[in-house]
Protein backbone atom coordinates (compact mmCIF):
# COMPACT_ATOMS: atom_id res chain seq x y z
CA UNK A 1 0.00 0.00 0.00
CA UNK A 2 3.03 2.29 0.83
CA UNK A 3 4.36 1.96 -2.67
CA UNK A 4 1.28 2.62 -4.48
CA UNK A 5 0.64 5.67 -2.41
CA UNK A 6 4.24 6.82 -3.24
CA UNK A 7 3.90 6.10 -6.78
CA UNK A 8 0.70 7.62 -7.18
CA UNK A 9 2.38 10.78 -5.43
CA UNK A 10 4.80 10.99 -7.70
CA UNK A 11 2.85 10.28 -11.11
CA UNK A 12 0.51 13.08 -9.84
CA UNK A 13 3.45 16.29 -9.13
CA UNK A 14 5.42 14.64 -12.16
CA UNK A 15 2.24 15.17 -14.60
CA UNK A 16 2.08 18.76 -13.05
CA UNK A 17 4.81 19.89 -15.31
CA UNK A 18 2.79 18.88 -18.66
CA UNK A 19 -0.18 20.99 -17.36
CA UNK A 20 -1.24 25.20 -17.86
CA UNK A 21 -0.86 27.43 -14.89
CA UNK A 22 1.29 25.60 -12.78
CA UNK A 23 2.05 26.83 -8.94
CA UNK A 24 3.74 26.42 -6.22
CA UNK A 25 3.61 27.55 -2.71
CA UNK A 26 4.78 27.54 1.05
CA UNK A 27 2.40 26.99 3.73
CA UNK A 28 1.59 26.65 7.98
CA UNK A 29 -0.71 27.18 10.40
CA UNK A 30 -2.69 25.69 13.20
CA UNK A 31 -4.16 22.35 14.13
CA UNK A 32 -6.79 21.84 16.46
CA UNK A 33 -6.87 17.80 16.78
CA UNK A 34 -8.50 14.89 18.87
CA UNK A 35 -8.51 10.98 18.65
CA UNK A 36 -12.35 9.71 18.01
CA UNK A 37 -13.62 6.43 19.49
CA UNK A 38 -15.96 3.99 17.82
CA UNK A 39 -17.10 0.82 18.57
CA UNK A 40 -19.23 -1.73 16.81
CA UNK A 41 -22.75 -0.51 18.94
CA UNK A 42 -21.79 2.67 18.85
CA UNK A 43 -21.56 2.52 23.14
CA UNK A 44 -18.29 3.71 23.68
CA UNK A 45 -17.59 7.51 23.62
CA UNK A 46 -14.89 9.97 23.13
CA UNK A 47 -15.65 11.90 26.33
CA UNK A 48 -12.11 11.12 27.99
CA UNK A 49 -10.02 12.54 25.08
CA UNK A 50 -9.85 16.39 24.64
CA UNK A 51 -8.89 18.62 21.77
CA UNK A 52 -5.49 19.77 21.26
CA UNK A 53 -3.65 22.70 19.81
CA UNK A 54 -0.73 22.07 17.30
CA UNK A 55 0.62 23.31 13.73
CA UNK A 56 1.15 21.93 10.21
CA UNK A 57 4.11 23.64 7.80
CA UNK A 58 4.92 22.60 4.61
CA UNK A 59 5.00 23.05 0.51
CA UNK A 60 2.17 22.55 -2.47
CA UNK A 61 2.31 22.95 -6.08
CA UNK A 62 -1.09 23.02 -7.67
CA UNK A 63 -2.42 23.43 -11.13
CA UNK A 64 -5.66 24.14 -13.42
CA UNK A 65 -7.35 21.92 -14.96
CA UNK A 66 -9.62 24.58 -16.25
CA UNK A 67 -11.68 27.68 -15.53
CA UNK A 68 -13.16 26.38 -12.62
CA UNK A 69 -11.25 22.68 -11.96
CA UNK A 70 -8.18 22.00 -10.59
CA UNK A 71 -5.68 19.79 -7.95
CA UNK A 72 -3.54 21.23 -5.39
CA UNK A 73 -0.69 18.21 -4.16
CA UNK A 74 0.68 19.41 -0.89
CA UNK A 75 4.01 17.52 1.47
CA UNK A 76 3.19 18.57 5.04
CA UNK A 77 4.98 18.42 8.54
CA UNK A 78 1.96 18.04 10.64
CA UNK A 79 1.68 17.69 14.62
CA UNK A 80 -1.25 15.95 15.32
CA UNK A 81 -2.50 14.34 18.88
CA UNK A 82 -5.19 14.54 21.45
CA UNK A 83 -5.20 14.73 25.62
CA UNK A 84 -7.09 12.42 27.61
CA UNK A 85 -7.46 12.30 31.41
CA UNK A 86 -5.96 9.94 33.79
CA UNK A 87 -7.28 9.08 37.53
CA UNK A 88 -3.06 8.74 38.27
CA UNK A 89 -1.83 10.97 36.22
CA UNK A 90 -4.00 13.75 35.61
CA UNK A 91 -3.94 15.15 31.56
CA UNK A 92 -2.09 13.54 29.44
CA UNK A 93 -0.73 14.95 25.91
CA UNK A 94 -0.11 12.10 23.07
CA UNK A 95 1.85 14.59 20.05
CA UNK A 96 1.58 12.31 16.95
CA UNK A 97 3.90 13.67 14.40
CA UNK A 98 3.02 13.04 10.81
CA UNK A 99 4.13 13.34 7.23
CA UNK A 100 0.85 13.99 5.38
CA UNK A 101 0.51 13.87 1.68
CA UNK A 102 -2.94 15.52 1.02
CA UNK A 103 -4.34 15.09 -3.03
CA UNK A 104 -7.02 17.89 -3.00
CA UNK A 105 -8.87 18.84 -5.97
CA UNK A 106 -10.87 21.75 -5.92
CA UNK A 107 -13.81 23.54 -8.20
CA UNK A 108 -12.98 27.42 -8.21
CA UNK A 109 -16.51 29.00 -8.32
CA UNK A 110 -15.33 32.69 -8.48
CA UNK A 111 -11.54 34.84 -8.21
CA UNK A 112 -11.48 34.52 -4.79
CA UNK A 113 -13.10 30.79 -3.36
CA UNK A 114 -11.88 27.71 -3.76
CA UNK A 115 -14.33 24.50 -2.18
CA UNK A 116 -11.62 21.74 -2.21
CA UNK A 117 -12.09 18.02 -1.54
CA UNK A 118 -9.43 15.06 -1.64
CA UNK A 119 -7.60 11.61 0.20
CA UNK A 120 -5.03 12.33 2.86
CA UNK A 121 -2.13 10.06 2.93
CA UNK A 122 -0.15 9.88 6.29
CA UNK A 123 3.17 8.72 8.10
CA UNK A 124 3.76 9.06 11.73
CA UNK A 125 7.33 9.49 11.92
CA UNK A 126 7.11 9.85 15.73
CA UNK A 127 4.43 9.79 18.57
CA UNK A 128 2.44 7.03 20.46
CA UNK A 129 3.94 3.37 19.46
CA UNK A 130 -0.06 2.42 19.68
CA UNK A 131 -1.21 3.82 17.15
CA UNK A 132 -0.49 2.66 13.06
CA UNK A 133 1.88 4.36 11.23
CA UNK A 134 -0.02 4.72 8.09
CA UNK A 135 -3.17 6.62 8.08
CA UNK A 136 -5.42 7.41 5.68
CA UNK A 137 -8.11 10.01 5.76
CA UNK A 138 -10.65 12.39 3.76
CA UNK A 139 -9.74 16.07 3.66
CA UNK A 140 -12.80 18.85 2.60
CA UNK A 141 -12.09 22.66 3.03
CA UNK A 142 -12.43 25.93 1.58
CA UNK A 143 -9.28 28.05 0.49
CA UNK A 144 -9.40 32.15 0.00
CA UNK A 145 -7.12 33.85 -2.21
CA UNK A 146 -6.59 36.93 -0.43
CA UNK A 147 -3.89 38.40 -3.21
CA UNK A 148 -1.80 37.54 -5.65
CA UNK A 149 0.32 36.64 -3.15
CA UNK A 150 -1.41 35.34 -0.37
CA UNK A 151 -4.18 32.93 0.48
CA UNK A 152 -5.99 31.10 3.74
CA UNK A 153 -7.62 27.76 4.01
CA UNK A 154 -10.00 26.45 6.72
CA UNK A 155 -9.86 22.64 6.31
CA UNK A 156 -11.44 19.23 8.07
CA UNK A 157 -9.42 15.82 7.86
CA UNK A 158 -11.58 13.28 8.79
CA UNK A 159 -9.36 10.03 9.23
CA UNK A 160 -10.45 6.48 8.83
CA UNK A 161 -10.88 4.02 11.78
CA UNK A 162 -8.19 1.97 12.51
CA UNK A 163 -7.31 -0.41 15.67
CA UNK A 164 -4.48 0.38 17.79
CA UNK A 165 -1.06 -2.05 17.65
CA UNK A 166 -2.08 -3.46 21.45
CA UNK A 167 -3.29 -2.87 23.98
CA UNK A 168 -7.15 -1.91 22.60
CA UNK A 169 -9.67 -1.38 24.39
CA UNK A 170 -12.46 -4.12 25.13
CA UNK A 171 -15.45 -4.79 27.58
CA UNK A 172 -18.93 -5.83 26.91
CA UNK A 173 -19.96 -2.71 24.90
CA UNK A 174 -17.49 -3.74 22.35
CA UNK A 175 -14.06 -3.72 20.67
CA UNK A 176 -13.21 0.06 19.87
CA UNK A 177 -11.87 1.56 16.79
CA UNK A 178 -9.68 4.97 16.71
CA UNK A 179 -9.63 7.26 13.96
CA UNK A 180 -7.62 11.10 13.76
CA UNK A 181 -9.94 14.50 13.45
CA UNK A 182 -7.98 17.24 12.65
CA UNK A 183 -9.70 20.75 11.87
CA UNK A 184 -6.69 23.31 10.13
CA UNK A 185 -6.09 27.11 9.81
CA UNK A 186 -3.26 27.96 7.28
CA UNK A 187 -1.96 30.70 5.56
CA UNK A 188 -0.13 30.11 2.24
CA UNK A 189 2.55 32.59 0.16
CA UNK A 190 2.57 31.68 -3.68
CA UNK A 191 5.98 31.30 -4.80
CA UNK A 192 6.97 32.95 -8.36
CA UNK A 193 8.11 29.96 -10.94
CA UNK A 194 9.62 31.98 -13.74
Amino acid sequence: MKKITFILFLLLTSGFSVMAQLNAGIKGGLNLSDMQVFASDNSIKNEAFLSRPSYHIGTYVNSSFSEHFGVQVEVLFSNKGFKYETDSLGTVDASLNYLNFPIMFYYRPGKLVEIEFGPEFGYLISGEDLVKSFDMGIDVGLRFQLSPKFNAGLRYSQGFKFDMKKGDYSSKEGSAKYSNSTLQVSLGFNLPLE
